[in-house]
């Protein structure tokens, strides 16, 4: 488990850690690991673990570096962080999508193919910009019975539009500059994502996946 906090964050986990008798930690088969980042103001911090097969002491890791705030990136989102102020400093995080794949149940219907897990591949493959010719496992049905189409063939039961943020803001000091760094997004705006278009689209209820 990854914990973000800012300077001091380290310390403040491994005295809740030490405040227990880990005197059984080795009669678990498994091991429970956190990991803790600190984040300054310059994008970087101290990284530390705690084990219990260690019995959670402390273990210093190489310093981590985020760029631009993004303390975490997948292809199909990132996480961003900003210090807060709230008489001590406190982090706020934002959760972005790449880009946002809808499918559409109807299409997908028309042409004889189901709902279900696939379609998470699928989008996977939209947001990581794969070439037409991508193979995508598709479920046997009596109208789709090859198995696999290419990517190409499926663009028409989906649309990409800009990709959702979700923001995490808690306990901030209603300050000018930390009130204006937490409405901009907890994070960068000049991340690159895939071109996508942006119409105002008419959604039916249910027509979306």
């Amino acid at each position: 488990m990854h914990l973000y906090g800012p300077s001091g964050f380290i310390e403040r986990v491994g005295h809740k850690l030490q405040a227990y008798q880990w005197n059984l930690a080795d009669r678990f088969l498994c091991d429970l690991i956190f990991m803790v980042s600190e984040v300054d103001a310059a994008g970087s911090g101290a990284t530390a673990q705690f084990r219990l097969k260690n019995y959670f002491e402390a273990e210093p890791l190489p310093v981590r570096c985020s760029r631009g705030g993004v303390i975490h990136s997948e292809p199909m989102f990132w996480v961003a962080t900003a210090i807060l102020e709230h008489r001590t400093p406190c982090l706020a995080f934002a959760l972005e999508e790449a880009a946002h794949v809808n499918i559409w149940k109807n299409r997908l219907f028309a042409r004889g193919l189901p709902v279900g897990a696939w379609l998470r591949e699928l989008k996977r493959a939209v947001v990581e910009d794969r070439p037409d010719d991508y193979p995508i496992a598709v479920p046997l049905t009596e109208e789709a019975t090859c198995g696999t189409m290419r990517l190409g063939e499926l663009r028409d039961v989906l649309t990409v539009t800009q990709g959702q943020k979700i923001g995490y803001v808690t306990d901030a000091a209603d300050k000018s500059q930390g009130d204006h760094r937490s409405r901009e997004g907890c994070g960068p705006s000049s991340i690159s994502r895939p071109p996508s278009p942006k119409p105002m689209l008419r959604l039916q209820r249910n027509a979306l996946i």
